[in-house]
């Protein structure tokens, strides 16, 4: 919210301090942005694992958004490009959140009405095993849900799931877990 608050452009974009945009994003997006109004663009990003292996991580598909608004993060924060009317309409990110701020904030911009599009483009990397591969991150994602009047046992439901795929994963290996979503097809190791 302190970046916002000094923002002056008409978009925003979040980088965290160990993700990086490839050369020609910033470039390929206003393209996009300048050929058709949109409230917001995302895209792909490669998730670099500790051990440096990368995977691709796909947006959900457009029909999927607002479904899986709830349960997860859509789309990649970090491809997310957001017109400024919108944080003036809606407000920033909420303060009562500590690590799903992000995903609070799409789902209200998705409670608003507020449309984007996906931009086809992998717009850099950023490295796995942050805050957000928590599993503490669930039970935000739940507060999340409830507040925007999904019913509780689809959010547990959601909260159940999302653990044991943590658990999972933790126990199996981060390179292990994403050879095995590249063989399923999963959007997050395409």
């Amino acid at each position: 919210n302190k970046g916002l608050a000094l923002a002056h452009g008409d978009w925003i974009m979040f980088l965290n301090s160990d993700d990086t945009y490839y050369p020609d994003t910033i470039e390929r997006y206003a393209r996009i942005l300048e050929s058709r109004p949109l409230d917001y663009l995302y895209g792909a990003i490669h998730r670099e694992d500790a051990d440096g292996s990368l995977y691709l991580s796909r947006p959900a598909a457009p029909a999927e958004i607002s479904d899986r608004t709830f349960n997860e993060m859509p789309v990649p924060h970090t491809s997310l490009c957001i017109h400024a009317r919108i944080f003036r309409k809606i407000g920033g990110f909420d303060d009562g959140y500590c690590i799903a701020g992000d995903q609070e904030h799409f789902a209200r911009m998705s409670q608003a009405g507020f449309e984007g599009s996906d931009s086809k483009v992998v717009v850099g990397t950023a490295t796995s095993g942050g805050l957000s591969d928590n599993y503490r991150v669930t039970f935000e994602f739940y507060k999340t849900a409830l507040r925007y009047g999904q019913p509780r046992t689809k959010a547990l439901f959601w909260c159940y799931n999302r653990l044991a795929k943590h658990l999972v994963r933790q126990f199996i290996g981060p390179s292990l877990a994403a050879r095995i979503g590249k063989l399923k097809g999963s959007r997050h190791y395409g």
